[in-house]
């Protein structure tokens, strides 16, 4: 199999999971609305869950599998539309990986909320330009 066709398929696989998390996962987490994900303390309390975790990983890989099927594309606008998007995908997956850390950084839970609230809007941001 060529690195394009895994690529794809990776995406494929990726977006199905984390739309998964989304549906039946984050639900009994607590997650029932929009604004749910900008609270920092439900938030705050994700990045520690494992599924969150994995699904940091999942962002982190996209912009692979993008650049993958984007930079050898003749037309420009597609080839820096996904380049792009690998670079959202992967300010993204960046954030979360701070939020996963903030607890062994931060010694109480106001400050590692206040981080987490600080971070929400631009992940936020970041996800909008993506779509």
């Amino acid at each position: 199999m060529n690195a394009r066709r895994l690529a794809a398929a990776f995406l494929a696989i990726g977006f199905a999971f984390v739309s998964y998390v989304a549906i039946a996962v984050e639900p009994d987490m607590g997650f029932t609305t929009p604004a749910d994900f900008l609270d920092p303390t439900k938030v705050a309390t994700g990045y520690h869950s494992g599924v969150w975790r994995l699904e940091n990983f999942v962002y982190l890989a996209f912009p692979v599998a993008l650049w993958i099927l984007a930079l050898p594309m003749e037309e420009r606008l597609q080839r820096w539309s996904g380049a792009l998007a690998g670079m959202f995908f992967l300010m993204v997956g960046a954030i979360d990986r701070v939020g996963t850390q903030l607890p062994s950084l931060l010694s109480d839970d106001a400050s590692i909320q206040a981080s987490v609230a600080a971070l929400l809007p631009i992940r936020f941001a970041l996800l909008k330009c993506v779509v």
